[in-house]
């Protein structure tokens, strides 16, 4: 680059070049006042300037000799981002003083609530800083953590305090985050529906909303008049929650092990079945950013994500209510936690695609990753599994038939098989997590329990006289299946108690007790929900016993 490079209209623009070195394009275009995508015609001088920002020139080339004379030592990426981010007599930073030279009147708050005002101008005035390069150094692994120039301006600019006063005079808000006294009695907990806690902070509340609407746009186009409407959006959403009519949330769990076919999704219950985004991808952490490839008998090549292929998109309502220290459970409050329907579907949706997908290799589903939205958290609210972790995942690429089963497998598991849901992650337990082979066992024997078990009479023969009437057709083959049945029931009293460990050649009886669960699930879902819909083991067994 040259050190001056001067536009027809005489105007040195290297000192664009500069800034865009050093605080990045979409700053630079940000503080123009173009897109980010016709920057490069004003670099190059074949787009004409305007007269502001023939001004914003001329004052960079008198800032950046300022900066060589006095700040050669220090980067001047960390030099220039400090800088912008400054609040200049105005009450303004330097970045957004810059814009508003050149494009005048920016957002108009949309409400005269007196808590939005405020929040809004924060929120604008934080912007240039969230568009600052992340400095990996700075933060490794942690992107989702607002930059230091941004905190520093939430902390410092005047409209800080009058947000926080404003929160204080609000008829619902105040009652939330009124100033802690210093008398422990007085402490409280905020609690919201995400499974998340913590004390009720005023002195963050900003900062939090603002890092939770700049999550929520990564990914995707973004300019200031939409970043400070999902901000006040966040404020509403946080709002909604301390009332009696709450408003929705999302909930996203991704899955590895397979691919749907191009441009596939479908609805599971009230939830959303689809492909993983590159959006959706932010949310994962870095650790599983690898792939897996398998090739299948036909010599075709499938390549799957650790971070996730699938994903299920859940609407929740977003609760949250403030318990004083007096009045604290001592367990977490039920009504305080995610619901269970979607820790339900994730079970069914896993164990139907094992039941709906018929090659060589078993079909598998494992989850990954989990966010749910939450704009009163002050990060993001991640778990995660690794697959790596998991045993025997084989990537598939799905085909249309086998999603259309894998719908209908998941409908047969829904309503008659509710009561199952302990049958179901025990299989999969089986099939995905446990290595070693007494896992296997114990945990399938369990699944058989939870269908057909009963303190009544003699369990074990009556458990595996069930299984083997519900599987074999004829008096034979089913005095033959329960044999292995009582066999396995045998093998795993002795493991279980102690006994003795298992032999090697023992290990085939462990899994041949998970194929006969899988076997059972399927047959009761696709045969036998007259038996599914009874409530419990004693019932269920009693029914297919006499039958006939």
């Amino acid at each position: 680059m040259t050190d001056s490079q001067a536009s027809p209209q005489g105007v040195d623009l290297s000192a664009f070049s500069w800034l865009s070195e050093g605080v990045g394009t979409a700053l630079v275009a940000y503080s123009l006042a173009v897109d980010e995508d016709n920057l490069g015609s004003l670099l190059t001088g074949d787009a004409a300037l305007t007269d502001p920002q023939i001004s914003l020139a001329n004052e960079l080339v008198e800032l950046r000799k300022h900066i060589a004379e006095n700040f050669a030592e220090l980067p001047t990426n960390q030099v220039l981002g400090f800088i912008v981010s400054q609040l200049g007599g105005d009450g303004r930073t330097v970045a957004r003083s810059w814009r508003m030279r050149t494009v005048g009147a920016e957002v108009d708050s949309p409400t005269t609530d007196p808590v939005d005002g405020p929040l809004m101008e924060l929120a604008l005035e934080a912007y240039p800083a969230l568009l600052l390069p992340r400095d990996e150094e700075l933060y490794p692994g942690m992107r989702w953590m607002l930059p230091i120039n941004a905190v520093r301006v939430l902390l410092a600019h005047p409209k800080a305090q009058e947000f926080r006063e404003a929160v204080l005079a609000d008829s619902l808000l105040g009652s939330v985050f009124a100033e802690e006294s210093e008398q422990p009695e007085a402490r409280r907990q905020l609690f919201r529906s995400t499974g998340q806690g913590g004390s009720p902070q005023l002195s963050m509340l900003a900062s939090t909303l603002i890092s939770y609407a700049w999550r929520r746009l990564q990914g995707g186009p973004v300019n200031p008049g939409r970043f400070a409407a999902e901000v006040l959006l966040a404020l509403q959403l946080a709002r909604a929650a301390f009332t009696k009519k709450p408003e929705k949330t999302t909930a996203r769990v991704a899955f590895a092990g397979v691919l749907l076919p191009p441009q596939t999704q479908f609805k599971v219950g009230p939830a959303l079945m689809r492909a993983v985004t590159d959006k959706d991808r932010e949310y994962a952490p870095e650790s599983l950013r690898a792939q897996l490839t398998g090739t299948n008998p036909s010599g075709e090549t499938t390549i799957i994500n650790y971070d996730g292929d699938v994903l299920l998109e859940y609407r929740l309502n977003y609760r949250a209510k403030v318990v004083r220290s007096e009045e604290l459970p001592g367990d977490w409050p039920s009504d305080m936690l995610p619901p269970p329907e979607l820790a339900q579907m994730v079970t069914r949706l896993r164990f139907s695609l094992m039941l709906a997908v018929d090659r060589d290799s078993r079909a598998q589903l494992v989850q990954t990753w989990n966010y749910i939205e939450d704009p009163l958290s002050a990060g993001p609210n991640i778990s995660w599994n690794d697959p790596r972790q998991g045993t025997g995942i084989m990537p598939m690429l799905l085909t249309q038939d086998e999603v259309a089963a894998w719908e209908k497998w998941y409908g047969r598991l829904t309503d008659p098989a509710a009561k199952l849901d302990l049958a179901l992650s025990r299989i999969l337990r089986a099939i995905a997590e446990r290595r070693e082979p007494s896992d296997v066992l114990i945990d399938s024997v369990i699944a058989w329990e939870n269908v057909f078990g009963t303190q009544q009479g003699e369990p074990t023969f009556r458990v595996t006289m069930c299984i083997a009437k519900l599987l074999e057709e004829n008096t034979e083959a089913r005095a033959g299946l329960r044999d292995t049945l009582a066999k396995i029931y045998g093998l795993r009293s002795k493991v279980v108690h102690g006994n003795r460990n298992l032999k090697q050649e023992e290990y085939p009886l462990c899994f041949e007790a998970m194929e006969i669960a899988i076997r059972m699930i399927r047959t009761l879902a696709a045969d036998r929900t007259d038996i599914l819909a009874l409530p419990d083991g004693a019932r269920r067994s009693e029914k297919l016993l006499l039958d006939g």
